[in-house]
């Protein structure tokens, strides 16, 4: 299913560039992410989170995506499909100091490359009804705009509205800019 031999090369984003040599001089300038958490989640379990999440991979190509030099040529891969499943953690004995430690430590999540996985999710279960829930984006893959339209969609999906689609030219246009860009 995911072959990457068989997957399109798509290049890469000035921004991406800058940011994917920035990790191959500095591997632990890794973990510049977009981060979230949300303290006291009531009411949602996290397979309803897992499933929510497996949507937005499944609705968006870019977090799908592993990055790196492909027969010479920098540029990343979208994956047919990718599952994420959420590293769950019983907090119930855990104290404040060492939970937000091992939350901050989530945020700084250091994503591989070469795997075909953007985002990365933990569950922090500390009361039969409350937990917390801590969403990670690798920053190589979701900036600043997209960030925020993924976590609106997520709150969208975890209240059963409807999404808008998305254009399935939306993602060959996209690719379609980002190769007349690198070819300027």
């Amino acid at each position: 299913m995911n072959h990457p031999e068989n997957m399109k090369l798509f290049a890469l984003s000035e921004a991406q560039n800058s940011r994917w040599f920035q990790y191959q001089i500095n591997p632990t300038q890794r973990g510049k992410n977009n981060s979230a958490f949300c303290a006291r989640v009531k009411g949602l379990t996290v397979e309803r989170l897992e499933t929510a999440i497996n949507y937005l991979i499944k609705r968006h190509p870019m977090l799908r995506s592993s990055f790196g030099l492909y027969d010479g040529k920098l540029g990343y891969r979208i994956a047919e499909h990718v599952e994420i499943q959420i590293q769950r953690h019983n907090a119930k004995y855990l104290d404040e100091n060492t939970l937000q430690q091992r939350i901050r430590s989530d945020c700084w999540h250091t994503f591989d490359l070469e795997y075909p996985l953007r985002v990365y999710a933990s569950w922090y279960q500390y009361h039969p009804q409350e937990s917390i829930m801590v969403l990670t984006f690798d920053h190589l893959a979701v900036d600043g705009w997209s960030y925020w339209l993924l976590l609106e969609e997520l709150g969208s999906i975890l209240a059963s509205q409807a999404l808008e689609p998305i254009s399935e030219h939306s993602f060959q246009k996209l690719c379609y800019m980002a190769a007349a860009m690198a070819e300027q």
